[in-house]
């Protein structure tokens, strides 16, 4: 069981911030809202298919002002981060939006709510996942197929490659800032955009809102929702489900790195001819240098090394036991102040697997090796784009 000297808390403040680049249809940019009119104006509200009016109408959404994603945060988290374009979200971008009612969803309230289904969403369905090694060849293939065709699809959004502020330097061309994107690439940018370190105002300070804060389960929680639903959209298969992999207690065996899952690889990490991802390239596989960068971000289209992938060959032998998800459960808290990787007796921390929530002990102290979600990335090694 775990022990600790922290007091029980269970109030979450960093909660709203990034959450709604993902959580809410104010979180990405629809190629409709992506022109210079949209930007002078301050307004994303396009009208979805179907309709004539902006958001839908009454009944569906309207056009309305759009609440900056601050309340209830961390106040020195807003102090130290009031540069970053993607806190106050989407302030720094426009002030109106649609605001839908429920069940519908999306930035133009065309897309149902999570369990909603149905031209009108008045369909309600729940779905259920499974092991990916539980489910038949049939399902696993259908499966994979899904995700090349995710791969190989535009999506309905576009993504950004140059910094906000960056962009009022260019005499308003706003357009060319924006990029064109793969249903699956847009996914990938948008994990890159919310893991950007966040911009402090002299610095790129090492803090990441979608990892190393209370966001961390909250943002992939609604991430994997929205890709599920990308890829039931995509298929026209509304009872797809994405499945999980059971990791736990398999110490050195990755038993979905082979040609039947997600492809074998050799001693350089170069997966085999046979497997459905051999070709498909790394994307925002240079995020380090665009940390760096005072303007650029990633642009997911000029992507060319093939993905790499190296399980149990770099840092991390082994994968988690059930002993540390065992560990990991019994920690009381959900979070802690200051709710960053050194919040102690943090059960979200404890998941996170890098920080230092054992009364102060790093996970490196206390283990010898990283733990739980950090772990299990630095056992599959390679590359994670």
């Amino acid at each position: 069981m775990f022990s600790c000297l922290c007091v029980r808390v269970f109030v979450v403040t960093t909660l709203a911030i990034f959450l709604t680049l993902i959580d809410t249809g104010q979180g990405q940019w629809i190629r409709a809202c992506a022109t210079e009119e949209n930007f002078a104006n301050r307004t994303c509200c396009p009208v979805p298919e179907g309709s004539t009016e902006a958001c839908g109408g009454v009944g569906r959404g309207v056009c309305d002002y759009i609440s900056p994603s601050d309340e209830g945060v961390y106040q020195p988290v807003l102090d130290l981060y009031q540069y970053d374009e993607r806190t106050k979200w989407p302030s720094k971008f426009w002030n109106y939006g649609c605001v839908c009612e429920r069940p519908f969803t999306g930035q133009d309230c065309g897309q149902c709510d999570f369990g909603f289904y149905g031209a009108e969403c008045t369909e309600k369905k729940r779905i259920i996942r499974r092991n990916i090694e539980d489910l038949s060849v049939t399902d696993r293939e259908r499966f994979f197929t899904y995700l090349n065709w995710a791969k190989g699809n535009i999506s309905d959004f576009v993504v950004a490659t140059t910094a906000r502020w960056a962009m009022y330097d260019t005499d308003g061309d706003f357009q060319s800032h924006y990029v064109n994107v793969s249903v699956y690439d847009y996914f990938i940018w948008i994990h890159y955009y919310a893991n950007m370190k966040a911009k402090h105002e002299n610095e790129s300070a090492a803090l990441m809102f979608n990892h190393h804060s209370s966001n961390f389960l909250f943002w992939h929680r609604v991430f994997l929702l929205r890709f599920e639903r990308a890829l039931q959209k995509l298929s026209g298969d509304w009872d797809f489900a994405v499945p999980y992999w059971n990791w736990a207690g398999m110490h050195g065996n990755c038993s979905v790195c082979t040609d039947d899952f997600f492809g074998e690889s050799d001693v350089n990490g170069t997966l085999s001819t046979s497997p459905h991802f051999r070709q498909w390239p790394q994307v925002c596989g240079d995020s380090k240098n665009y940390d760096k960068s005072e303007t650029k971000i990633c642009n997911p289209n000029t992507a060319t090394n093939p993905i790499v992938r190296l399980p149990g060959q770099e840092t991390e032998k082994d994968l988690p036991t059930r002993e540390d998800v065992a560990l990991t459960l019994s920690v009381p808290n959900y979070d802690t102040p200051h709710y960053d990787v050194y919040s102690d007796c943090s059960f979200r921390n404890v998941l996170g697997g890098n920080g230092y929530p054992f009364n102060g002990q790093s996970v490196f102290e206390r283990f010898g090796r990283r733990f739980m979600h950090g772990q299990v990335h630095r056992f599959l090694g390679g590359v994670m784009n």
